[in-house]
């Protein structure tokens, strides 16, 4: 116990004022050296907050406080007075961060320090939210590769949306042309192939190389796959030869797990993230094109330009509900 107060300060909080990860990082790390505790919970996010002081009361005794800053500083206050020589330690305490991995709004990455003698590591996670970067949340060490792996797939989902927004914007796919553009694949997006009717790629691409490399169709990263589809005739689901009029205003991707035990995503031209618990979709189990779409007349859904029902039974069975 002596030592996972700071372990606990350190390893997993961020800042929310400064602009990049790390720095936001060793801001932390600044104010837990200068012994400026009670600094620290102003440099949490609301979900740091509520998680921290949750797992406080828990620890406290006798009567509580009900405001979480309250909470923070009553446990801060009896650590002093328990472990005086954790406190007097901080003032030495160096931490040593690893490799940083972005992917759009996300940051993840490695960090170590020593304790008292006592070595401690971590995976630190945050999430860039109006300009800021904040902790998202701390997974226990069982579960923490699996909520990273889900945090990069809706951050990717994400991207992919945006990128999309700009491929449709500038018109560069424009088959029927009508001076409105069309959707793209990952191929398209990413710059590495040329762009359909026309024999051009796309310069600057709006995706990295990462997601030129497809395999099956689909590309892989983060510990999961990532698959688009656009419309073709009467909305049905295609790879590449999609309708020049359906293809202007829907699209969707998928992403699902390499291995089992975590959550497949979707989200399409509205934006919406959606998700499925359960191991059904994993590896080369895929989830169907129309899987996540409404059903029709009680039927399954045959065309992915339709309705999306968040929260009830869709067209593969399951319930696919929003992501917060």
């Amino acid at each position: 116990m002596a030592a996972s107060l700071p372990v606990a300060l350190v390893l997993l909080l961020a800042s929310p004022n400064v602009s990049e990860p790390e720095q936001a990082f060793q801001k932390i790390v600044a104010s837990v050296r200068s012994g400026e505790i009670l600094a620290v919970w102003d440099l949490l996010s609301s979900e740091a907050q509520e998680k921290l002081q949750r797992g406080l009361r828990r620890k406290l005794k006798g009567e509580v406080p009900p405001d979480g800053r309250k909470v923070f500083e009553q446990f801060v206050a009896e650590q002093r007075n328990k472990n005086p020589r954790v406190f007097d330690a901080l003032a030495g305490l160096q931490v040593k961060v690893g490799t940083v991995e972005r992917n759009g709004d996300v940051a993840t990455f490695t960090a170590s320090t020593i304790v008292l003698g006592m070595p401690a590591r971590g995976t630190v996670v945050m999430v860039k939210r109006g300009g800021a970067w904040k902790l998202k949340d701390v997974a226990a060490p069982a579960k923490r590769a699996k909520k990273t792996n889900e945090l990069m797939a809706i951050a990717t989902l994400r991207n992919t949306l945006a990128a999309q927004a700009q491929f449709q914007s500038i018109a560069i796919v424009d088959r029927n042309n009508d001076g409105l553009g069309e959707y793209g694949t990952y191929a398209e997006l990413a710059g590495a192939v040329e762009c359909r009717g026309t024999q051009r790629r796309l310069q600057p691409p709006v995706l990295g190389p990462a997601f030129a490399k497809l395999a099956g169709g689909r590309v892989t990263r983060g510990g999961y796959h990532f698959r688009i589809y656009l419309p073709g005739p009467k909305g049905a689901a295609v790879a590449e030869k999609a309708d020049a009029k359906l293809a202007e205003t829907a699209f969707c991707v998928y992403a699902w797990p390499v291995a089992a035990g975590q959550r497949a995503f979707f989200i399409n031209q509205t934006g919406v993230v959606i998700a499925v618990e359960g191991s059904r979709y994993s590896g080369d189990r895929a989830p169907p094109p129309y899987a996540a779409f409404a059903l029709v007349d009680g039927k399954p859904a045959t065309a992915i330009t339709g309705k999306l029902s968040p929260g009830k039974p869709a067209s593969d069975g399951l319930s696919w509900k929003p992501v917060g």
